[in-house]
């Protein structure tokens, strides 16, 4: 549990500091706007691929995110992503190039994209 307060302490924190440096930035492009919709979909499904891991541990599934530990409850996924998925468009929305947000956006759609078919290849399903 300690690890979790401390994610959400710097999490409130980026979220009352980052805005307020963001006065100055280029407004989205849609392509940034496509990247942002697309890493957000790459992270619902790995969380929901997640989820369903967290009720088969006995069938020989764990998770390798360190973050998130071998056996993570539900409840701890949840919050994770909870994070996650608005951290990801925070940090997009307080960098300062259109360019630059649009390739954090395109990165986090790869890795979440080759964690969620990983996830659908080892046999773990879609589902809230």
């Amino acid at each position: 549990m300690h690890r979790y307060l401390f994610t959400v302490i710097i999490l409130l924190i980026l979220v009352f500091i980052l805005p307020a440096q963001a006065q100055q930035q280029e407004q989205w492009s849609d392509r940034s706007k496509l990247w942002a919709a697309t890493s957000a979909i790459a992270l619902a499904n790995d969380w929901s691929t997640t989820r369903d891991m967290t009720h088969r541990y006995n069938e020989g599934y764990h998770e390798l995110n360190p973050i998130l530990g071998r056996n993570p409850s539900r409840d701890r996924v949840d919050l994770h992503f909870l994070i996650a998925i608005p951290a990801v468009y925070l940090i997009a929305d307080n960098i300062e190039s259109d360019i630059n947000r649009t390739r954090w956006l395109q990165l986090v759609t790869i890795v979440e994209g080759a964690v969620s078919l990983n996830n659908i290849r080892i046999g773990l399903r879609w589902g809230f």
